[in-house]
């Protein structure tokens, strides 16, 4: 049981810096979410939510979802397995994006300007 809970955080770990190193140089990431399909998104900020959960506000280009929209969402981190960092740009200055902030986040520890 320890061994799993071990391989849970290091897991997370490596996640939490492969969303950084991608939301620093500007690249897409893919991963499966909440025991769906794989995803692809451009990652803008990485953080606490006000519910305290680590999460994500990404753009989602491709994949399943349960809302029906491929628009801004976010995904919390440890509901993210398989994530792959992509080396396709992200696209220049989407609608709606709010580099000085999100009102759903109590902290941000990494967004992309």
């Amino acid at each position: 049981m320890l061994l799993t809970e071990v391989q849970k955080i290091i897991a997370e770990q490596v996640a939490l810096s492969d969303m950084v190193y991608a939301i620093e140089n500007n690249f897409c990431i893919a991963f499966n979410y909440d025991g769906g399909g794989m995803r692809t998104v451009e990652p803008k900020l990485i953080g606490n939510t006000k519910s305290g959960a680590r999460g994500i506000r990404a753009f989602q280009l491709t994949g399943n979802t349960k809302t029906g929209n491929n628009k801004w969402k976010i995904f919390l981190i440890d509901k993210m397995r398989n994530l792959k960092v992509l080396e396709k740009e992200q696209a220049p200055n989407r609608p709606n994006y709010n580099s000085s902030g999100d009102k759903e986040f109590l902290r941000i520890a990494k967004q992309q300007q």
